[in-house]
Formats: C-alpha cells, structure tokens, sequence
C-alpha cells in the first residue's frame, strides 16, 4: 500500500489547504483475481444446480408417463 498526495484540498479552518492521502493498493491484481475465483465457483455451482433441476425435471415427466401408460 502507497500514499500519494492528491486528495482532497479543502481549505482547514485556519484557512490553509489541508491535503488528505490517497489510498492505492499494490495488490489489485491479486484482490480482482480472487473475486473472479469467487465469481466463476459461483457460476459453476449455478450450473450444476441448474443440472440437477433439469435432471430432477426429465426424471419425473417419465415417471409421470409411465404412470399414464400404466393407466390406460
């Protein structure tokens, strides 16, 4: 983590500029790599439920037409 001058200049109540640090993290690279990490296990969890729904889904339509068949 750095400091750069540069924030806000706003006057102080004495009346001289008051500068406040900007705030840059040297580790950016590694923060946005692991929300994607983050972001892709989710996605890939969200497809496998969506997976299990349309398994769950085909299971029971047969299961309904056997029992039809099985009606008639």
């Amino acid at each position: 983590m750095s400091l750069l001058l540069g924030g806000s200049r706003a006057a102080a109540p004495g009346g001289a500029a008051c500068l406040s640090p900007t705030v840059v993290f040297g580790e950016e690279i590694k923060e946005d790599t692991m929300v994607m990490t983050l972001l892709g296990y989710r996605a890939v969890m969200a497809e496998l439920h969506i997976d299990d729904l349309r398994r769950e889904t085909r299971t029971a339509r047969k299961v309904r037409a056997a029992r039809r068949r099985k009606r008639v």
